[in-house]
């Protein structure tokens, strides 16, 4: 078992390198008219009025987000009897998210975890990863190997667990996946599937 993973994740390695306030107001108004005189009496009247200050409700900006989960998956049509052993996969991390490390510079234990058609078996994961800083992104790839010797099928795979620095606000189309391959249990490329990526931020 343990060495069927490893020529997965050898496999891959090998050959799935690549890319990678408010303001006031006040108004006046006021009229005068004059009498006229008749029989002796005259008559005149004035009239005005003034507005008040209004004041705006307070201006408050966007919540701060702390976190994003990023959802990997696959989709195309797998060829007839055909399953996916792992599959490698670069993520764009936009600008102001982080991945947590260990003290090595590794990427942490639970960063990446395999999640739908790899949550009911143990995944095997490989992770390489160049940090975003907070103003311009970096990339985490993503090796997956599947320790069930039947393989798994399309769907989603995997999960990332990402922070987001204060002060920043990335969108979830920031979160891009390319530079995929896919294997099968003999190890060949699977053609015909892609990447997809969604990320939800809180």
């Amino acid at each position: 078992m343990v060495r069927h993973v490893l020529l997965v994740c050898l496999l891959l390695l090998a050959f799935g390198c690549g890319g990678g306030g408010g303001s006031a107001g006040t108004g006046t108004g006021g009229g005068t008219g004059g009498g006229g005189t008749d029989g002796g009496s005259t008559g005149g009247g004035t009239g005005g009025d003034t507005g008040g200050t209004v004041t705006p409700p307070p201006v408050t900006g966007p919540v701060q987000p702390t976190s994003a989960v990023v959802t990997l998956a696959t989709q195309g049509a797998l060829p007839q009897g055909t399953a996916i052993a792992g599959v490698t996969v670069t993520i764009v991390i936009p600008a102001g998210v982080t991945v947590a490390t260990d003290a090595n510079g590794a990427v942490a234990a639970g960063v990446v975890t395999g999640s739908g058609q790899t949550s009911g078996a143990t995944a095997v994961t490989l992770t390489s990863l160049t940090p975003a800083t907070s103003s311009s992104p970096g990339s985490l790839r993503v090796v997956l190997a599947s320790s069930t010797p039947a393989g798994f099928s399309t769907g989603e795979f995997a999960r990332i667990y990402c922070g987001i620095n204060n002060g920043s606000f990335p969108k979830a189309a920031e979160f891009t996946a390319g530079d995929f391959r896919a294997v099968d249990l003999r190890g060949a490329t699977i053609t015909g599937l892609s990447p997809t990526c969604s990320a939800t931020i809180e």
